[in-house]
């Protein structure tokens, strides 16, 4: 139906006149179907009367059989022209009926916030038109149309006039300028009532009052994003027009093409992401605009209805401009050409040139306008959150789960694309490594998971594997810890940097790998091994969440360049052998990283979601003003919006929307249960978890050996714990030095634990705390429960205690060279900043041993007292008298050196804490720098510069609570969490069945 006012009522009498003419079509027929029936009937009888017409009995029959027929002839077309009267008439009563509801609806709902959900209308009604009831010439139509768009005046009929795409601008010509600015209001309300909420763009040009002429609806930009903008300017008007006009070229070429009539057919079919209506209100037009942009605004005016691009120009012929390049009169009259002129007469309002008399609604009050506001808000904000359903979009039946072949590639669903086709990310065809960005809550997350779970459901373990990183906070992945998905071969949360190194260390084994058996098959790529070998080879896809942890180079300078090294390699080799990185992040603006353009230009696909303009260039390549603007808009919508190239420079960016799973457990409960027979082979990485120290004893003891190993904690890398086994030999002296108690107090309690399950391990504690009184009650009852179950552990209680473990584990140290045994004797020295004795005796002092032989309360052994009695009782011979004086001779200092320097070839090891670094450091600088003999240390909570000073070009200011840096002094350099350790209870149960199996083994 054309939207010409002048047309309107004649176009429903052509309606009729058609319906009309095939009524009396079917009248004609009737009586043509009846004359020629009859004659048949009368002929047939003459021809039979002549051969009987001596018969008068035969013929009366044949005149009754006649008689029969034609009265069912009769009745039979009498029923036909019944039928098709009824049809008519029902055809007749639907011609009106959609309009007369669309009157309905523009009476009922002006002023109601249409919600996002709803369809786009065909066209939506924005005002009543009369026309007068002697323009339709038939008085059959006119009473038809009397009783649907009758106004109570027989001389008058009232129709909806819709929103058309063809000269549906407005021209308001300045003679009453206070009614033309009344009007365009009633036209904005109009859009505002009947395009869905979010879906209308409003452009106010009001240079002399500066927007005041929309004074009304100023709430919006206060209340509302992105729906009311205002130009006060003419250049900024300019570069307005500029753009609308590109928007008009790329709507008709790329979004309507030949498929769709217009924006709003287009709409319709789009459900996933509809496109934005436009309309500009244009005050005090020409103003001081210039040609240009006055040619602009012609082109708009021309097409623009048609792409969804409504003005409307209150044209002031009074205003003088001040532009040397202004346009001239015939070239703003031409504009009007493209639009419907309304004119005021009195209280009422005309359309020209027919003066057909239009109807709109009284404005509202303010009031009533503010709780429009509010209520259009409300319903923007709840569109942000509706998301696409993941079922509907992206999952796959249910007979197709896992059938996907990922020979050629991967294509995972992701959402909807503007015409509301499935929108996949393709891997392997174009591009094969990606680029993600996108903001706090701008939905990035929803993208990841949708990946996961789609490309889960899409592929079988034998086709795809995934490796998920998390750098960020460790909730991203961590939904899939609680499932048993052999899809899944590496699940970092809160990842960091060294584990993440590691990741790619693994990665580029498997190409080494992959390449082999590639040289072996003779093959150069995926598709041809695939086609020749029977052994699975499925592709990786590594997903990596704020990825810039892994190259920061302020973090660890050495691990951000091995990272970037690997990475470069992974990128340019990973997709000939079916490797393929997705890395995301909320922003490029980072600081100091490692990895460069070159390895970032390798990723050719790339998807945004409402990242920050200065991103573009770094995301998209693109920095001309006009490729901005477009990408700009682009990823406007609602929840979900994305931009995504799958070859970026090559390829145009698109945008689609993005589906959210809210049943994602339901999926992958199914997942779990369908793949149960795939073996799971998955290494979980949790940087705030914390690991049982007897879960792992249990998996990691007795390895049959005997060698004594000690279990420190979790490496941060895919390998085994940190596990220091007691070789005669090497260099196991170990220093650990923090101020954070807890983790010094795990650290301690771990080792002692390990060797006090380990029954070749004799242990001589000196704990400063106990020696200067400062430990915990706690700290005294986890000693005695080792003691209850390991005899062979000794704690000092004085610092006589301290002077005889040391002659004590001498003595061992001598009888060891002498012999060599498989145990070992470790003198565990913890809490050093609180021993002064030791401090001075390691730094070379010369000590008065008997100033410490009378202290009290001795669990070492015998005191110097008890043995000179049994010499004299004879319990000891001359022998061991001797050894006895010569232990004596010997300086207590020269022992505990000695054992340090030399210890570990016999046997004998060395732990000491300390909290204090200055304490190490002041040891460490006397004699013949004792901090050497510690090859083996752990570090955690010391500055930059005090670490480093332990463990070369170490920083701890990155690290993550509870984790602690190791060396082993030779090439190992790591970060390791420390085993959490259990509590009193929980150890005692351990420890008794460790009893059990020590009988057992009797």
């Amino acid at each position: 139906m054309e939207n010409k006012a002048a047309e309107l009522a004649q176009e429903y009498a052509r309606k009729l006149q058609e319906v009309r003419k095939e009524k009396e079509n079917w009248d004609s027929r009737y009586g043509y179907f009846k004359n020629c029936a009859f004659l048949r009937l009368r002929s047939e009888l003459k021809s039979r009367l002549k051969n009987i017409e001596n018969n008068e009995e035969s013929s009366a029959a044949l005149r009754t059989g006649y008689s029969r027929r034609r009265a069912a002839v009769t009745l039979e077309l009498s029923r036909n022209l019944a039928a098709n009267q009824e049809k008519f008439a029902r055809k007749t009563s639907e011609i009106f009926k959609s309009d007369r509801n669309k009157l309905k609806d523009y009476r009922e709902n002006y002023l109601h916030v249409l919600s996002p959900e709803k369809a786009f209308k065909a066209y939506p009604v924005w005002a009543e038109v009369e026309c007068p009831a002697l323009a339709i010439k038939d008085a059959d139509v006119r009473e038809s149309m009397a009783g649907s768009f009758g106004t109570g005046d027989e001389a008058a009929f009232r129709f909806p006039y819709l929103l058309g795409t063809e000269n549906c601008n407005f021209w308001l010509d300045g003679k009453e300028p206070e009614r033309d600015i009344d009007f365009s209001h009633h036209i904005l309300r109009s859009f505002l009532s009947f395009i869905p909420a979010g879906k209308l763009k409003v452009y106010a040009y009001d240079e002399q009052e500066m927007g005041q002429r929309i004074q009304p609806f100023l709430d919006f930009m206060n209340r509302t994003d992105d729906v009311i903008d205002i130009k006060s300017g003419p250049d900024e008007l300019k570069t307005l027009l500029e753009a609308l006009d590109r928007q008009v070229r790329e709507c008709i070429q790329q979004k309507l093409g030949s498929s769709y009539k217009d924006i709003f057919a287009y709409n319709r079919a789009s459900a996933g992401k509809s496109e934005k209506i436009t309309l500009m209100l244009l005050y005090d037009f020409p103003g001081n605009l210039d040609k240009k942009s006055v040619e602009y605004l012609q082109k708009i005016m021309y097409k623009g209805n048609k792409c969804g691009i409504y003005t409307v120009i209150c044209h002031r012929s009074d205003i003088r401009s001040r532009n040397y390049d202004a346009p001239d009169e015939e070239m703003v009259e031409q504009l009007s050409e493209y639009c419907k002129k309304i004119e005021f007469d009195g209280d009422d309002i005309f359309l020209l040139p027919e003066s057909y008399k239009l109807s709109i609604p009284s404005a509202p009050g303010q009031d009533k306008m503010n709780a429009f506001i509010q209520e259009y808000k409300e319903e923007c904000e709840q569109m942000k959150y509706r998301g696409l359903s993941f079922e509907e979009t992206c999952a796959p039946a249910d007979d197709e789960w896992f059938t996907s072949s990922s020979v050629e590639g991967l294509r995972i669903p992701l959402g909807v694309g503007d015409g509301g086709e499935t929108q996949e990310l393709v891997i392997g065809r174009q591009g094969y490594h990606g680029l993600i960005i996108g903001g706090t809550g701008s939905g990035k997350s929803t993208l990841l998971h949708t990946i996961i779970l789609s490309s889960m459901l899409h592929y079988s373990p034998d086709e795809l594997q995934l490796y998920l990183m998390d750098f960020k906070s460790g909730t991203e992945f961590k939904p899939y810890e609680r499932f048993r998905l052999p899809h899944i071969r590496l699940l970092a949360l809160d990842a960091i940097q060294e584990f993440g190194e590691s990741i790619l260390e693994e990665l580029d084994k498997e190409i080494r790998m992959r390449a082999e058996r590639f040289k072996e098959a003779g093959v150069s790529s995926l598709k041809e091994y695939r086609s020749k070998s029977d052994v699975p080879m499925p592709r990786i896809l590594v997903l990596i969440d704020e990825f810039q942890v892994l190259f920061d180079m302020d973090q660890n300078r050495k691990v951000a360049d091995n990272c970037a090294r690997l990475t470069s390699n992974i990128v340019k080799q990973g997709r000939s052998f079916g490797i393929h990185l997705l890395m995301s992040t909320q922003s490029m603006r980072f600081g100091n990283l490692t990895i460069g353009n070159e390895c970032f230009g390798e990723m050719r696909i790339r998807i945004g979601l409402n990242w920050a303009d200065q991103d573009t260039l770094s995301l998209f390549g693109r920095d001309s003003g006009r490729d901005v603007e477009r990408l700009h808009k682009l990823k406007e919508g609602p929840k979900g919006t994305a931009v995504m190239t799958e070859e970026m420079g090559n390829k145009e960016e698109e945008s689609f929307r993005v589906s959210l799973c809210e049943n994602r457990d339901r999926y992958l409960k199914e997942i779990e249960d369908q793949l149960g027979d795939y073996e799971e082979e998955r290494h979980v990485f949790d940087g705030q978890r914390e690991y049982p120290l007897l879960d792992a004893l249990k998996k990691y003891d007795n390895d049959g050996s005997g060698i004594v190993s000690v279990l420190l904690g979790e490496k941060i890398k895919i390998a085994p714990p940190l596990m220091l086994k007691l070789h005669v030999g090497d260099n196991q002296n170990l220093l650990i030095c923090g101020q954070d108690g807890k983790t010094e107090c795990r650290l301690s309690s771990d080792y002692l634990i390990s060797l006090v399950r380990n029954k070749n391990a004799d242990v001589a504690l000196i704990d400063g705390e106990m020696i200067c009184g400062r430990a915990k009650d706690q700290t005294l009852e986890f000693y005695d429960l080792l003691k209850q179950y390991d005899d062979r552990l000794k704690t000092a209680r004085d610092q006589g205690d301290i002077i005889r473990f040391i002659r004590q584990a001498y003595e061992v140290f001598k009888d060891r060279k002498n012999s060599a045994k498989d145990e070992a004797y470790v003198i565990f020295i913890r809490n050093l900043h609180y021993i002064e004795l030791l401090r001075n005796i390691l730094a070379g002092e010369r000590i008065d041993e008997e100033a410490y032989a009378d202290d009290a309360g001795s669990s070492a052994g015998s005191s110097q007292v008890d043995l000179i009695a049994a010499m004299m009782n004879g319990e000891i011979g001359d022998a061991e008298t001797a050894k006895e004086k010569e232990r004596d001779n010997t300086p207590v200092a020269d022992m505990l050196y000695r054992m340090l320097r030399d210890g570990s070839s016999y046997g004998v090891y060395f732990v000491v804490t300390s909290r204090d670094y200055s304490t190490v450091r002041e040891c460490g600088s006397f004699s013949d720098n004792l901090l050497k003999h510690f090859k083996k240390r752990i570090l955690f909570a010391l500055s930059d510069d005090e670490a480093s000073n332990l463990i070369e070009g170490v920083k701890l200011s990155g690290l993550i609570p509870d984790t602690v840096y190791y060396t082993d002094g030779y090439l190992e350099k790591l970060q390791c969490k420390p085993y959490k350790e259990p509590g009193k209870d929980e150890l005692k149960a351990f420890l008794d069945g460790g009893k059990e199996n020590d009988r057992d083994d009797l």
